[in-house]
């Protein structure tokens, strides 16, 4: 029998070891994950029965306190809480996240391909250089995550206005520094057109799927002050790596801090595991540099 979106996202949570999850977006440094993980699926002896259902009965009572507590919750003129996710979806239209941002076998140390390393080689291979948001998780096969995905900007190629986004990382792994996408993220991607089949039991790719051209390394997070002006976060120093000369704006305390602060607002998760603000450049200067290349 074929499982609907909603099922998969449900047989997804509950595999999930939730307390590991939450305890991992809490910790700054993602290095930390790993070690963090082993400990938790350590051998831990079990309770003694009294204390299990003093447990039980404390649940319970806590169930209980937050059935009446609700209704006076809502009713406050001002919420509590921020969302992780600040970035608003279409009228009438259900935000769907990923089943997890940290993969859940295991974190691992990224490489970058010596044929795909810098910005001339990945513009001469790509189909497409584009602006792109995030939209709503599709689903996952063992190494790959799709998501819906909108063109905000397009710098280079051809594109459709929306396509499936695939990521190279899932539930079962994700590069350390490097989560699962989320609704809502935005960044400067150099996009390939996935031509393969797809596995068994999973609907992409498909003609309208395309993926990260230069792995993670070349996943650009951008970030858009009140006054328009657009940065982006070069979290593997990639543009350092293709030789370019632009300035970097870690420097500058108030740039610095309006990027940080915007993607922290927009996802505070994805922020917390890749928290690396040290190459943050104008994308105008890679826009302008693209241009040139079209010239040639």
């Amino acid at each position: 029998m074929k499982l609907t979106r909603q099922e998969k996202l449900a047989d997804h949570l509950t595999e999930i070891d939730s307390d590991l999850l939450h305890s991992a977006y809490e910790i700054d440094d993602a290095e930390k994950l790993a070690d963090y993980a082993k400990a938790k699926h350590a051998y831990a002896p079990k309770l003694p029965v009294f204390r299990r259902l003093a447990v039980v009965a404390a649940c319970l009572m806590l169930t209980v306190a937050t059935v009446f507590a609700l209704p006076l919750a809502f009713s406050r003129e001002e919420a509590t809480t921020t969302p992780a996710v600040t970035t608003p979806a279409p009228e009438g239209d259900k935000i769907v996240l990923p089943p997890v941002r940290v993969g859940q076998k295991g974190i691992h140390q990224g490489m970058i391909s010596s044929d795909f390393s810098t910005v001339d080689q990945l513009y001469a291979y790509s189909d497409a250089i584009a602006h792109v948001r995030v939209g709503n998780w599709l689903e996952e096969s063992e190494y790959y995550t799709y998501f819906e995905a909108e063109v905000v900007e397009l710098y280079s190629g051809t594109l459709p206005d929306h396509f499936i986004l695939e990521q190279f990382a899932s539930s079962g792994f994700t590069i350390l520094g490097y989560p699962v996408f989320t609704y809502g993220n935005e960044y400067i991607l150099f996009l390939k057109k996935d031509t393969d089949i797809p596995e068994d039991g999973c609907h992409y790719p498909n003609n309208n799927t395309y993926l990260s051209s230069g792995g993670h390394p070349s996943v650009l997070e951008v970030s858009t002050n009140s006054e328009g002006e657009q940065y982006f976060v070069d979290r593997f120093y990639f543009i350092e790596t293709s030789r370019l000369s632009f300035r970097n704006y870690y420097e500058d305390t108030s740039v610095a801090t309006s990027v940080s602060t915007a993607l922290y607002q927009r996802d505070s998760v994805g922020q917390k595991l890749s928290k690396n603000y040290e190459k943050i450049y104008a994308v105008d200067d890679l826009v302008d540099y693209i241009d040139t290349l079209k010239q040639n």
